[in-house]
């Protein structure tokens, strides 16, 4: 099995991406709010929380002992890539920075 990928958004719209990502071989774990996500047979561990819980996103990864190898994906709202940064910072994950998403989603400037 190749590294553990924190998969942020487990519904219809996901579904393709948690497949092709099983085809790969990953450690996929969900987090979702709706705790019947269509995608959460798709992964290797769900959790059923908002991708706008940092507290609880960053419990996940010190239980399933996430680490800068490791990677995150989300193709869920705009908004769940806030959550997606915030963890990989914690973990020292390659992803955009928490500031730089916050320009992205900046409806003002």
């Amino acid at each position: 099995m190749s590294c553990k990928l924190l998969f942020l958004g487990c519904n219809h719209n996901q579904v393709s991406y948690l497949e092709i990502l099983r085809e790969q071989d990953w450690f996929i774990l969900g987090v979702d709010i709706n705790p019947n996500a269509p995608g959460k047979t798709l992964c290797d561990s769900f959790v059923c929380t908002g991708y706008d819980n940092l507290r609880k996103l960053i419990e996940i990864g010190k239980k399933e002992k996430f680490s800068h190898k490791d990677k995150i994906f989300t193709a869920s709202a705009q908004f769940a890539h806030k959550g997606a940064a915030h963890f990989a910072n914690f973990f020292k994950i390659n992803y955009p920075t928490e500031k730089s998403i916050d320009i992205c989603l900046n409806k003002f400037c």
